[in-house]
């Protein structure tokens, strides 16, 4: 008897020390999920949200209690693009950097670049799929202002050459006058 109690002390702790393995795996996992610099969602097939990271939840403004169980289209400003990065994610087993745009619940829309992938199951089968967004609404900021800062810049070199073009112009008329007077070229043109 004493040797049964002994076996079921050992195979009890050695539960304990894989139960408590699996909550030190999840921790990891869970850390990991927090550390990743942009906002993810986990989704199923159906395109129902399963979690979502802490930044996804100030992102959108929206806690992550109200967002599971939601279809992320609720929050996507174009569908027909979720529906296309839906459809690529499920066949193809992901996609990247496809320009969209994100509604917060004030309504605000965030230009986002968003990324997939899915995850199978140890048989191969579609579980659901990892999907993130990239906030680019200040790239894009950016990207504005220097097209505007272009285009001035464009049009004042259109305004500079052509003005010298004028000066050209104008130089050679006086040389030509001055050649009718039979007097010194002042340019050389």
């Amino acid at each position: 008897m004493a040797s049964e109690s002994a076996g079921n002390n050992s195979t009890l702790s050695n539960y304990q020390l894989l139960e408590q393995e699996v909550f030190e795996l999840e921790d990891y996992i869970k850390d990991i999920w927090e550390f990743i610099p942009v906002s993810i969602a986990y989704l199923n097939p159906a395109g129902i949200i399963m979690d979502v990271d802490s930044s996804m939840e100030k992102f959108l403004d929206i806690p992550r209690e109200d967002l599971i169980g939601t279809r992320l289209t609720e929050y996507i400003k174009d569908p027909a693009i979720f529906q296309h990065i839906h459809q690529e994610t499920l066949e193809h087993g992901g996609i990247q950097n496809i320009d969209n745009s994100i509604k917060t619940r004030s309504g605000a829309e965030i230009k986002v670049v968003v990324s997939s992938a899915v995850r199978r199951s140890q048989e191969n089968e579609v579980v659901g799929y990892f999907i993130s967004f990239s906030d680019t609404s200040k790239i894009k900021q950016i990207q504005s202002e220097l097209e505007k800062k272009l285009a001035e810049l464009k049009e004042f070199h259109d305004l500079a050459v052509g003005r010298e073009l004028r000066m050209i112009e104008l130089e050679k008329e006086v040389d030509s006058l001055l050649a009718e007077l039979n007097r010194q070229s002042k340019y050389n043109t």
